[in-house]
């Protein structure tokens, strides 16, 4: 028997995790929402970074990561069945890096899984700045 196709009930409601729910969470700083968005086996993949598994790697590393001030998150295609979908998406995002506000562009793919609950959580991410934040490093 074939998968069952997303519906536009699910492609509204991972929509609107990815537009809303988690820019929300991460301009507000509450890193136990964002974490409350994610699978329990989550992969996170953060640009210029190593592989996090799970969510307690995940929360020490938002710990640390510079406070987000402003964040757009366009999903512009999502696609699956089966209770498994994954979604492309870019980014504009403003980070507070020691008292100065950056600007910078970027892009993620994100896989999702609906629980058993029906609920649409984050299973894995990958994203990466389309420019470096910063200067380049200096040549050796």
């Amino acid at each position: 028997m074939p998968e069952a196709a997303l519906t536009a009930d699910d492609r509204d409601r991972i929509k609107n995790l990815g537009e809303v729910q988690w820019t929300e969470a991460l301009v507000a700083g509450d890193i136990d929402r964002v974490i409350g968005l994610c699978t329990d086996d989550i992969v996170y993949m953060p640009a210029d970074h190593p592989a996090l598994r799970g969510q307690a790697e995940f929360r020490q590393w938002l710990s640390v990561f510079p406070k987000v001030v402003r964040m757009r998150q366009p999903m512009h295609s999502i696609e699956g069945g089966g209770g498994e979908a994954m979604a492309e998406a870019t980014f504009d995002v403003t980070l507070d890096l020691d008292g100065q506000q950056v600007e910078s562009r970027g892009k993620a793919l994100c896989r999702l899984r609906k629980d058993a609950a029906g609920q649409w959580r984050v299973k894995s991410v990958c994203w990466n700045f389309d420019q470096p934040l910063g200067p380049p490093p200096p040549r050796p």
